[in-house]
């Protein structure tokens, strides 16, 4: 083994790492030094992990699995912690990627900052059952964002080149870096901050009644939702470029929000199940769920869509007005009504959408614009620009 070499810990081997995580250690890591050489994943998932490192021709890669009760612990097991401790030892690693769902985030966070370990993990901090419909749950977020900062600060003084990164993608778009710096200029030439922003932001994904209630992957049914999911860029992003205009006095210290959500028992009534008889003539052939049954299992799941005004202040002025909108259910190319062996992350009619619009008072207005329909093909490489294109 290379000592010169990073190696890398991969603890999540979900459909994201799968897509992003192991191609990007597989294509780039020799050219750039690490390696990934160790997975840890849920029992549950081994048959359908080694499937995938089959088809990938890499058999090779040592894996652990552990017991699904480690999806809800904020410490690990002492047998679970051992067995990652002597990984550490044996492969010397360095860093580790946390992709498992989020419910599991503190834990496997805890562990590696406790031993030394850079980490980058994927968003959210953290996740709990309830967390969108139970103030008291959701305040759990705020505890665990200081606990692991506190942690992350002390080992910080004794490693100096430890890093802890929560996967904000966004952040390294070349299109949202020109945002910003477009921002930055005006506001040194002209000291106006940015007065307004809009971000909208839609996963086009067409999920089912029954679909809702047993399909775990960005879950709705442990009550937290699109928020926690790819509504976490926009709430992430938004801040993030207002940052580039600000001056001590305008610098923003606290917002007013109100949000409206749309919840799985609304959503069931935008399209009920005699719309869907309609639509799919063996929707009842498919369904496991009657109406008045969903009704109740419903009751305290995630949101579906969220509406959010912000009023960004210094103090009590108003230096930007804002809304982040959020959609699951929106346009999708689902025409069918068995997912069978699709990939929900990507391949069940997905279409992402986003848009940006932002003003900086009389000086200068921006527009971003993103409709992606498909994957890039890696062979071809062909329309990536175009409308619907990976980079469109």
């Amino acid at each position: 083994m290379d000592n010169n070499t990073i190696n890398l810990l991969l603890i999540g081997f979900g459909p994201h790492a799968q897509r992003i995580y192991y191609p990007i250690c597989a294509k780039e890591g020799k050219e750039h030094n690490f390696s990934l050489v160790y997975g840890v994943d849920l029992e549950t998932k081994r048959k359908d992990i080694e499937r995938y490192l089959a088809t990938n021709h890499d058999s090779s890669l040592e894996m652990h699995y552990v017991s699904d009760k480690h999806k809800t612990r904020k410490e690990l097991p002492l047998k679970t912690k051992n067995k990652l401790d002597e990984i550490v030892e044996k492969f010397s690693i360095k860093g580790v990627i946390i992709s498992t769902e989020p419910k599991a985030h503190m834990s496997y966070a805890k562990w590696a900052l406790r031993k030394g370990i850079s980490i980058l993990m994927d968003k959210p901090i953290s996740a709990y059952p309830g967390l969108s419909t139970d103030l008291n749950v959701s305040a759990k977020i705020l505890k665990d964002y200081q606990e692991l900062l506190s942690l992350y600060q002390k080992e910080k003084r004794e490693r100096k080149r430890i890093l802890f990164s929560l996967m904000a993608q966004r952040r390294y778009h070349p299109a949202f870096h020109k945002v910003r710096a477009l921002i930055e200029e005006v506001f040194k030439r002209t000291n106006c901050p940015v007065t307004s922003i809009q971000s909208f932001h839609s996963d086009g994904q067409w999920r089912l009644p029954s679909e809702i209630v047993d399909i775990d992957y960005h879950s709705y049914n442990e009550g937290f939702g699109k928020c926690c999911h790819t509504g976490y860029h926009p709430l992430d992003i938004v801040p993030w470029l207002l940052e580039a205009a600000e001056s001590p006095k305008k610098k923003i210290n606290n917002v007013d929000v109100f949000t409206n959500f749309s919840r799985p028992n609304d959503f069931l009534k935008q399209l009920d199940f005699k719309d869907y008889r309609k639509i799919f003539p063996d929707f009842d052939k498919q369904n496991k769920y009657q109406e008045k049954e969903l009704e109740k299992l419903y009751r305290n799941y995630g949101e579906v869509d969220a509406f959010s005004s912000f009023a960004f202040k210094h103090d009590k002025s108003t230096i930007t007005l804002g809304s982040i909108n959020l959609v699951h259910n929106g346009f999708s190319q689902r025409g069918w009504l068995n997912v069978g062996a699709r990939s929900l992350y990507k391949n069940n009619g997905r279409v992402r959408h986003e848009s940006h619009f932002i003003e900086q008072g009389p000086f200068q207005a921006i527009s971003y614009i993103s409709y992606q329909a498909k994957e890039v093909d890696p062979k071809k490489r062909t329309g990536i620009y175009n409308t619907g294109g990976e980079y469109h």
